[in-house]
């Protein structure tokens, strides 16, 4: 049990590390190594509009106050820690789900997790304002959706990390406490 929790762990980890080179090769002809965003990212986070006036259509959003907050070396450093905490949160949920309560159990609820992410990020800030991203574990993977002037309106950064980091723990302690108080059923060899 302890091995699979470490399983997790691992590719939590293998994930997040992964994410990020595949990310670096495809944009590996377009970059140039330096610790400063760069003009098209401060350009397109400055003048959002300057993109869709020269023809290109962009599907991202570069965000003004992230850009003039973090240097790109901070932002990137972060972003993996953030992404890595969620992915382990939900790996665990997972796991923990499907062995304490049935097997199926796990499953579902990432998938309503899921479900909140994306209502929160195209509904539920229309309809709920910024609040709404307290219930959205997964939108913390995006510096975004984190409040970092500390106004209360979105989750901080210490309340994700506490609250991931936290419920992580919490799920592995209870769930090494239900593998321990399970009957294992041990079948003899066929000859």
């Amino acid at each position: 049990m302890l091995g699979q929790l470490f399983y997790i762990l691992f590719t939590s980890l293998l994930y997040t590390l992964i994410n990020y080179i595949i990310t670096v090769i495809c944009f590996f002809p377009y970059m140039q190594f330096t610790s400063d965003w760069g003009k098209v990212i401060r350009t397109l986070a400055m003048n959002p509009s300057s993109a869709s006036q020269k023809g290109i259509h962009l599907t991202v959003i570069i965000n003004n106050g992230i850009v003039t907050t973090f240097s790109a070396i901070e932002a990137t450093l972060i972003s993996l820690g953030l992404f890595f905490l969620v992915t382990l949160f939900i790996g665990i949920v997972i796991f923990s789900l499907n062995l304490i309560i049935g097997k199926m159990s796990g499953i579902i609820t990432a998938g309503i997790l899921v479900f909140i992410s994306y209502f929160s990020i195209f509904v539920g800030r229309i309809t709920r304002g910024l609040k709404v991203y307290y219930f959205s574990p997964l939108s913390w993977s995006s510096l975004q959706y984190i409040d970092w002037y500390n106004s209360g309106d979105s989750p901080s950064l210490q309340y994700a990390v506490i609250f991931l980091l936290g419920t992580s723990i919490i799920l592995s302690i209870i769930s090494a406490i239900s593998f321990s108080k399970k009957d294992i059923n041990i079948a003899e060899g066929v000859e």
